[in-house]
């Protein structure tokens, strides 16, 4: 095939949204450490961060534990991934994206209309595993906005659903219309996935989507499968929840190109040390037929 061609197919291949904007795929071990850069990301660069300790750590801990390495045991079929493990009284700590261009970052998927109303259109999966039963603020995937723009959340919920994905407005007033009668009536729509609790030491492939049909609807699904296989986004096999709504009024932007943070970063209270892996997230500009499985 001559490189012209083979150019344009993989340029129609983006505009469908069938390759991934921005990709972190842990490829090399690493020990633990702290502003370490991580191989393995495309369209952004990818850091160990911590920060720091709780104060009462050193009374209630001589030797606090707050790790973020790169293992290939035990096992995620196969694959390098992200460990991050947390002390229950130890802050932050995890990786920080941070996307090369506007192009690689949330704010793709939300161009703005020419009634500046964003148009949200999109794809986040990952494959995640943690040690416990996740609770509410236990796992938190993404957690992104900006003032006069959008905000989206995905994370666990309560005990026994499984997780929460959610689309906000950040604005004083109610700017979404989650009925479609014409009129705002909330700032915030979500996804619950409702008895599908994450169990503990499984691995998951987790995805959001967006999609913002002619009529300025946009729905949100979330899906979850058990295991690292693919997940098709034109069935409802691996889809636990969805909801609507249409954004109205003048928006200041969509998402923000800010860094995406990936690891223990929510607020959850534990009594145990928390252990999560991340083998791969990705970010799509559109909405692929089928999301790969980690080893596709």
């Amino acid at each position: 095939m001559n490189k012209p061609l083979c150019l344009a197919l993989f340029l129609a291949s983006l505009a469908y949204g069938e390759t991934p904007i921005l990709q972190f795929k842990p490829d090399t071990e690493i020990q633990d450490g702290t502003l370490v850069e991580v191989s393995g990301a495309t369209g952004a660069t990818a850091k160990i961060v911590k920060q720091g300790f709780n104060a009462k750590v050193a009374v209630a801990q001589t030797d606090p534990v707050q790790k973020v390495e790169v293992l290939k045991e035990p096992s995620m079929d196969g694959a390098f991934f992200l460990r991050v493990t947390r002390d229950p009284l130890a802050q932050a700590c995890g990786i920080v994206l941070t996307p090369a261009s506007t192009a690689t970052s949330f704010a793709a998927l939300s161009p703005l209309g020419g009634d500046g109303i964003p148009r949200p259109s999109g794809t986040i999966d990952a494959f995640v595993r943690c040690n416990s039963l996740v609770k509410s603020g236990d796992l938190a995937l993404f957690d992104l906005g900006q003032h006069g723009g959008l905000r989206l959340s995905v994370g666990s919920g309560q005990p026994l659903q499984g997780m929460v994905a959610s689309l906000q407005a950040l604005s004083p007033e109610k700017r979404i219309d989650s009925d479609l009668d014409g009129t705002p009536d909330t700032l915030q729509i979500s996804a619950v996935s409702k008895d599908h609790p994450l169990q503990p030491d499984t691995i998951y492939h987790l995805a959001v989507t967006l999609e913002t049909d002619a009529e300025g609807v946009t729905t949100l699904r979330l899906y979850q499968r058990e295991g690292t296989g693919p997940i098709d986004t034109a069935q409802t096999t691996n889809l636990v929840a969805q909801t609507h709504g249409r954004l109205l009024g003048k928006f200041e932007g969509g998402f923000p190109e800010t860094p995406i943070r990936l690891g223990l970063f929510g607020t959850g209270k534990r009594d145990f040390t928390a252990i999560q892996d991340f083998a791969a997230l990705r970010l799509y500009q559109g909405i692929p037929a089928v999301l790969p499985g980690l080893r596709d």
